[in-house]
């Protein structure tokens, strides 16, 4: 069963999404990928507690704050797909990465030589959960 909820940001409106326990959508509403995790089932629940947490570091995020924590995330999806949320997640706050270093660090843990920046950037651009 997924859950959903709303946050108003400064940027737009946005929809989290939730299986119960962990996050595993968060985006503006209208984007390309918008809801792509979640059925039309899913059931309006805006007082869960990873939804309160997301609340929490949107908000700091929103003041330009470090939020220093994470909500609990589960993504969805293939092993590549998962990795590279993976090494997103663990760039830190405020810094930034590029498709080709986030490509080389996948290769690194597959044991390849070489991965494809347009596969990994395939796999942001389908990122169910923005910002964080």
């Amino acid at each position: 069963m997924h859950y959903v909820s709303h946050y108003e940001s400064p940027l737009g409106a946005m929809t989290m999404a939730s299986d119960g326990e962990h996050l595993t959508g968060l985006w503006f509403d209208g984007q390309k990928y918008d809801r792509s995790t979640i059925n039309d089932e899913a059931a309006l629940e805006p007082d869960l507690p990873v939804f309160t947490r997301t609340a929490q570091w949107l908000d700091a995020y929103f003041e330009g704050s470090d939020p220093g924590f994470t909500p609990p995330i589960s993504v969805e999806g293939s092993d590549f797909k998962k990795m590279v949320s993976s090494i997103m997640l663990s760039i830190p706050f405020g810094a930034t990465s590029t498709y080709a270093r986030i490509a080389a660090e996948v290769a690194r843990r597959t044991g390849r030589t070489h991965m494809s920046a347009q596969a990994v950037g395939g796999a942001v651009g389908r990122n169910p959960i923005v910002l964080i």
